[in-house]
């Protein structure tokens, strides 16, 4: 709760990551282009680096250090309005210990704490620190103008904008397995996995360069029935998926085999022809289905017959766990 997610979205420009006052809001790893003058870099939001022993803080932190091996430039974001935490001087030492290059900025300046807490941040050894107040934009510039002056000597590199390329919105119940397909799609771990439904919150963007042709995939919150979100957070994320799916080109759907579409699925499919959006049918977990009843068309056909609102829906038969026929998918999206 430093105010990375805020930060994040205010160098941006616009609202991509969920901004909520309670503490682990963001759990994936979210990247943007960030454009600073006449060149493009990746910016990334991560989850809050904490030492609690839970499922998802530790999913989280393990997630934080792969980030930090892979990023050449570290924007070290403290709390003014809290203080120094023994925290700070702990991803202090990972950014060290990596040789990654960082600029200290220190947040929440404008609150009446951080005047009194801005002093302990030097036990960290750090001589010049960027003070800034996010929710109010305030000297958040500076930080452009930083990234800016120190990659001075990189050419120029504009990127193609996200606009020319397909949007491909991978959506579904809770625990369908939208983020293991979005990791299987990428090869890597993009979004964090877990048994528990409903891990991630924000949408994640996966731009893939596929036979020469590039696919921009939006992994997003499982979308349940209203009666079942139980807190502000799940609202705010549903809202975010559902504004992924009026704003895609193609949306997957995807259907767990072992359970077989459900009340919440036709709801999902109705959303989707509503905004007359193309549609994948992604059946997953296909290694789980026996053999003796593993018959793709008559698999289909009975799914899109329970349907009926989608039935011209393109349908593959996957297990996006074990990477079986994900590839199949660009083929229907072209």
């Amino acid at each position: 709760n430093v105010g990375k997610s805020t930060l994040f979205n205010r160098l941006l420009g616009r609202r991509k990551s969920i901004v909520f006052s309670h503490p682990g809001s963001t759990r994936d790893i979210i990247k943007e282009d960030l454009v600073v003058g006449d060149k493009t870099f990746y910016l990334v939001d991560s989850g809050g680096f904490d030492n609690e022993k839970d499922h998802y803080p530790t999913l989280i932190k393990e997630k934080i250090l792969e980030t930090i091996k892979k990023s050449d430039f570290i924007i070290f974001l403290l709390d003014g309005k809290s203080g120094f935490y023994n925290e700070d001087r702990e991803i202090l030492k990972i950014i060290r210990e990596k040789k990654k290059k960082y600029v200290a900025v220190i947040n929440k300046i404008d609150t009446k704490e951080a005047g009194e807490n801005i002093s302990e941040f030097y036990k960290l050894g750090i001589k010049k620190f960027i003070q800034v107040a996010a929710e109010h934009n305030r000297n958040v510039r500076t930080i452009r103008e930083y990234i800016n002056n120190n990659f001075s000597n990189l050419p120029a590199n504009l990127v193609e904008r996200n606009n020319a390329i397909p949007k491909i919105a991978i959506v579904g119940k809770p625990n369908a397995g939208k983020s293991t397909l979005i990791n299987s799609l990428a090869k890597e771990t993009i979004s964090i996995v877990s048994k528990i439904p409903g891990t991630t919150r924000d949408s994640v963007n996966l731009k893939i360069n596929r036979w020469n042709k590039d696919y921009l995939f939006i992994d997003t919150a499982g979308l349940r029935r209203k009666s079942k979100i139980s807190d502000d957070m799940e609202y705010y994320s549903t809202n975010r998926a559902v504004d992924t799916i009026e704003k895609s080109d193609i949306v997957i759907l995807i259907i767990d085999s072992q359970y077989g579409p459900t009340n919440q699925d036709s709801k999902i499919s109705s959303l989707i022809k509503k905004n007359n959006k193309g549609i994948i049918l992604a059946i997953n977990k296909s290694d789980l289905i026996p053999n003796n009843i593993r018959d793709e068309k008559n698999i289909s056909e009975r799914i899109l017959g329970s349907l009926p609102e989608i039935n011209y829906a393109q349908t593959v038969l996957i297990s996006a766990l074990k990477s079986k026929n994900v590839d199949t998918i660009y083929k229907l999206i072209d």
